[in-house]
């Protein structure tokens, strides 16, 4: 019997206040539905991250807008949930970003916090299933979390993805890190260019701290990276002082003056 053709018959024996039957309450179990594609790197810089987050349980993932470096973990975090290599995936993100704060938004707190996690959302429903991600995470095997309600808890056998993490605070990012516990990945991924915070960002102080530590992964995405769309390349150009003058940008970026200077 389908799930439509009980709840038909469980409204229709109510409303004629009938007993119900034993199944009514019965749920059915929405299954992981397979992607359309298998999903395979197609840049170096997402293989190189790729591999990195199989052998590292922390990995840090920064550079470009539109380059795979919050879809890549998306994908790797579907992929080992189905195989049983983690029992949970955990997404959070400080909530900073466009001005805005989450005290704007209505609804409770799950209902604020899901707009900010919707880029990982997306790509877990595009590899999974809209319908089995939405019973994942009524049952807790997804959990959007924010950043400021992590004191305490540890982290066991879950994939924990930090997105747009250039807005956390030193402060913020210890204790993310520290929550780390046995079977863990640890995904950190943000572009240091796109910061909204004042004051040093928690992504460039671990950077800092961390990079060339034999124990913690760390892959860099440049403007050639970039797999959005062209045009999305010649914006980057256009708006990051770091490729401006460089030989390998178009020569009308090369005598473009940087942003920065300008201001």
């Amino acid at each position: 019997m389908t799930k439509q053709a009980r709840q038909t018959g469980k409204r229709a024996r109510r409303d004629q206040h009938v007993a119900p039957l034993p199944g009514d309450g019965l749920q059915v179990q929405p299954r992981p539905q397979a992607a359309k594609k298998p999903w395979q790197p197609i840049t170096d810089a997402q293989a190189s991250l790729k591999n990195a987050l199989d052998v590292y349980a922390v990995t840090f993932a920064i550079g470009e807008f539109g380059t795979g470096k919050t879809y890549v973990p998306a994908c790797d975090a579907a992929d080992k949930f189905l195989a049983g290599k983690v029992d949970k995936i955990i997404i959070t993100r400080p909530a900073v970003g466009c001005d805005e704060e989450l005290g704007f938004l209505p609804g409770d707190l799950l209902e604020k916090i899901a707009p900010w996690a919707k880029p990982v959302i997306e790509v877990l429903e595009e590899r999974l299933g809209a319908s089995y991600v939405e019973y994942l995470i009524k049952v807790g095997k997804i959990e959007i979390a924010p950043l400021a309600f992590l004191r305490g808890r540890t982290f066991a056998n879950a994939y924990v993805i930090l997105d747009e993490a250039q807005n956390t605070t030193p402060r913020q990012m210890k204790l993310f890190l520290s929550r780390i516990g046995e079977g863990t990945t640890m995904v950190i991924d943000g572009d240091l260019e796109q910061q909204d915070i004042a004051g040093m960002s928690g992504l460039a102080d671990a950077i800092e701290r961390f990079r060339g530590h034999p124990s913690f992964g760390y892959v860099e995405f440049g403007v050639e990276d970039i797999v959005r769309s062209g045009i999305a390349r010649e914006i980057c150009y256009g708006y990051s002082a770091r490729y401006a003058r460089m030989k390998h940008a178009p020569a009308f970026f090369q005598a473009r003056v940087p942003l920065a200077a300008a201001a």
